[in-house]
């Protein structure tokens, strides 16, 4: 569509070389016939509002568009205070700021504001969400209004200025003004305060355009709008001011690059948007200026990219199209999407990139990027990532487009706020600690609280913590041969250590050079044959009973089920009338009864307290073997005719005792020199520690 669109002169208006017919024509409003053949016919009305404002949303147009990708666009109903619902689709995308994670749109209208909406988009979700304001925050507007955005890397700062409608033209307007940081770390608004009004307070912000840069949030504009300084958010006063801009300069677009702020577009007096009739020739700004960090000193370019009415007509759609330019930060410089070039032809560029570091220091076309062949309105971007989103209403269908140009694709790269969240003057309402590493035995931990009110962290270390040891595990036994080795495992970090386990002998098993039995004690301890006293001793002379012999031999054949004995469920299945349930032999007795390794008397008992004889103990060792190693108990007898007192020997264990001679399980008992059967002395415990070591060893058992 080209025409000239304002002034009360009434104008021409054409569409693809055809004129259209024009039935009213006024300073902010125009009402023409469409074509025929279009998504609309008959007769339609631009709003213009003021003078940079236009629609080109009316005509179902062809679409086009290089480089960019087609994100989803935000679609969210609207109710209004006077009760009206607009979608998000109706309403004119006003400022757009970005932090590495999420887009931030403010949507609405410059009349009847009451149609306002906070959008935000998650980059790695792709997805939208409406934002609801904080309590108590007024964004009702019956004039128009000034908005400023700017994020950092985690923070989102909104300037909001509503101007209300006066009784008459030069009657002062009634404003409200309110800066809102928006925190994401803790999903929800740290402030919601008003700020100075007026440009005469010396602390003021008003008209500004918002940036962050390096942890600071600046004010560009303020103070009859030339001034620069730093805010502090919690309270919206300035804390330091820095060198004032080289003109007035309000409500443009202020972004951070790497070593400084660059302001594009804006204008030259606040009187061409509330009073456009007092204007008196003030024109937008159409030279980029740069405030340099590292000099502190402000840099006008002399390369004017936005022209005003008179200048190349031809090239450039119109002279407002910087109140409807993308612009996004880039490391130095900045990238805009919206004023045209070569309108509807192959050549067709609506995407330019100003950077200081070009040696012209000039304004170039990104060929190959195209947001919008039918010329997109009302647009605004923010850098990312290096990633530039842009959102703008269609030049032909009146939805809004959200797309996005990968910068590296073309050389480029954007800024991203740095610094931590900024500090204030207020007394800090420090919340609870919350731990963000845990400690744990081998590394500090930390933790942090948040102020209240302005969203600071400290952060502490929290001290190593003790090891989270297990239970001591045996490497190596002690025995009577050498110490033991143990070993414990922190359950947190791994961490092992050992420590070392002294032999302790029993006190009445201690003189090994005098004590025959002093090796075969301990070896058979070691086997988990025998256990000593509560007391702490062994008991070697003890006479070994029945029921004892029973438990040596279980705990030998079946050492599984002797270790998780429970004598309190234990019963008696022997049917042995002097066996009892639950007590320490009875597993034992089960066992050695249902094996016939030690079978009862004729009288149907068992005599469990009865001490064994020696030959009993014999016959004891020859029917385990014979049982449980299947061994042949047989015997010529020789050894056991050698011996004195061979006919002493019962005749029921005579086989028993030449076999356990044969074997060497028992060798004799030498009495003045002479070796002895003695069949009927009771076996003591250090001998059945003998025994039971010699047939193992021997390979009987």
């Amino acid at each position: 569509m080209n025409g000239y669109f304002f002034g009360s002169t009434k104008g021409t208006l054409s569409f693809n070389d055809e004129a259209l017919d024009i039935v009213s024509w006024a300073p902010n409003a125009i009402t023409f016939t469409a074509p025929v053949g279009y998504e609309r016919t008959g007769t339609m009305s631009i709003d213009c509002g003021s003078v940079w404002r236009s629609s080109h949303r009316l005509m179902n147009m062809p679409l086009a568009s290089r480089g960019y990708k087609n994100l989803p666009a935000p679609d969210f109903d609207i109710t209004t205070e006077e009760g009206f619902t607009w979608n998000t689709a109706d309403l004119l995308p006003l400022s757009m700021t970005a932090t590495p994670n999420f887009v931030y749109c403010m949507v609405g209208s410059f009349r009847g504001g009451t149609g306002i909406a906070l959008l935000r988009y998650s980059i790695l979700e792709n997805t939208w969400t409406k934002m609801e304001f904080p309590e108590g925050f007024r964004y009702s507007v019956t004039y128009g209004m000034g908005l400023s955005m700017a994020a950092g890397e985690s923070q989102v700062y909104i300037l909001w200025q509503a101007y209300a409608q006066a009784d008459s033209e030069l009657q002062e307007r009634t404003v409200e003004t309110w800066l809102l940081t928006w925190d994401e770390q803790s999903d929800q608004w740290l402030y919601q305060v008003a700020v100075p009004l007026t440009t005469e307070d010396p602390d003021s912000i008003l008209n500004s355009m918002l940036v962050y840069s390096d942890g600071a949030l600046y004010s560009v504009g303020c103070k009859s709008y030339t001034g620069l300084a730093k805010v502090y958010p919690d309270t919206g006063k300035i804390y330091q001011e820095l060198p004032s801009m080289p003109d007035e300069r309000i409500w443009g677009i202020a972004t951070a690059t790497k070593d400084g702020i660059m302001v594009t577009g804006g204008l030259q007096s606040p009187y061409m948007i509330l009073l456009p009739q007092l204007a008196n020739g003030t024109w937008p700004r159409e030279n980029p200026v740069r405030y340099d960090a590292s000099s502190a000193t402000w840099k006008k370019s002399d390369k004017i990219f936005y022209p005003t009415a008179d200048q190349l007509p031809s090239q450039y759609l119109d002279a407002s199209q910087m109140w409807s330019s993308a612009v996004g930060a880039l490391t130095n410089g900045v990238i805009v999407t919206g004023p045209t070039s070569g309108l509807n032809t192959p050549t067709m560029v609506d995407t330019w990139v100003y950077s200081y570091s070009f040696k012209d220091d000039e304004w170039k076309g990104v060929q190959g990027a195209l947001f919008d062949s039918a010329h997109a309105r009302d647009i605004m971007g923010a850098t990312a990532n290096d990633t530039y989103y842009v959102l703008a209403s269609s030049g032909n269908t009146g939805k809004l487009l959200f797309k996005s140009l990968d910068l590296k694709n073309y050389g480029l790269s954007s800024t991203v706020a740095s610094g931590n969240a900024l500090t204030s003057t207020h007394n800090h309402e420090w919340g609870a600690w919350q731990v963000t590493t845990p400690a744990t035995c081998c590394k500090e931990g930390a933790q942090v609280h948040t102020c209240s009110l302005c969203g600071a962290q400290e952060e502490q270390a929290i001290p190593t913590t003790e090891h989270a040891w297990g239970e001591w595990r045996t490497v190596q036994k002690a025995t009577y041969l050498h110490d033991g080795t143990e070993e414990c495992t922190c359950g947190a970090c791994g961490a092992l250590v050992s420590r070392t386990v002294e032999f302790k002998p029993f006190p009445d098993v201690a003189d090994p050079e005098n004590q025959w039995f002093y090796a075969s004690v301990y070896d058979a301890v070691d086997m988990g044959l025998f256990a000593g006293y509560p007391d702490g001793t062994f008991g070697p002379e003890n006479g070994l009973t029945r029921a004892q012999a029973a438990v040596v031999l279980w705990r030998y054949f079946d050492p599984e089920e002797a270790d998780a004995y429970d004598p309190a469920t234990a019963v008696n299945t022997t049917g042995m009338t002097d066996l009892e349930d639950g007590q320490f032999y009875t597993g034992a007795t089960n066992w050695a009864v249902e094996h016939k390794v030690i079978n009862g008397y004729e009288s149907g008992t068992f005599g469990p307290a009865d001490e064994l004889t020696r030959e009993q103990l014999c016959a004891v060792v020859a029917n385990a073997a014979h049982a449980m190693k299947g061994a042949e108990i047989a015997s010529d007898g020789t050894k056991l005719a050698a011996m004195p007192d061979a006919d002493s020997v019962d005749g029921w264990a005579k086989t028993s005792v030449a076999w356990s001679l044969d074997k060497s399980v028992i060798g004799g008992k030498s009495i003045d020199g002479v070796r002895y059967v003695v069949p009927l002395d009771t076996v003591t415990r250090a001998e059945m520690a003998a025994i039971m070591v010699n047939a193992i060893n021997g390979g009987v058992l």
